[in-house]
């Protein structure tokens, strides 16, 4: 495969070859995987830090939230969470950042999962 790639046939590549080859459709969704996964850190940083700047205890701000007062968010209250404190976030964002959060995977963000994931 790499083959394919290697212009001068010496069976290594060079770094404009390398770009070629996982710019090639089978590695696409890796490519993906990768950015994706940096964008999704980078909000969860802004996201930590305008928590930190905004002076009041991040439960309490989670709570404000809990529209049935049950100690968790469904991917909408925690979405308007976000887009409370980082109003120029997309809704895809943010339901990377609630896939992310949701660390047993039940479809809610509990407070638990919710301070792990900020501190």
């Amino acid at each position: 495969m790499i083959k394919n790639f290697d212009a001068e046939d010496s069976l290594d590549l060079n770094i404009d070859e390398a770009i070629k080859f996982i710019q090639t459709e089978e590695h696409a969704t890796e490519i993906e995987m990768i950015k994706g996964k940096s964008e999704v850190d980078d909000a969860i940083k802004l996201l930590k830090l305008k928590f930190r700047n905004l002076g009041v205890p991040m439960i309490q701000v989670f709570s404000k939230f809990d529209n049935n007062g049950g100690g968790d968010l469904d991917c909408s209250e925690f979405t308007a969470m976000i887009q409370e404190v980082i109003p120029e976030i997309t809704e895809e964002l943010c339901h990377a950042i609630f896939d992310d959060f949701d660390l047993d995977k039940d479809g809610n963000v509990d407070q638990d999962e919710f301070l792990r994931k900020m501190l």
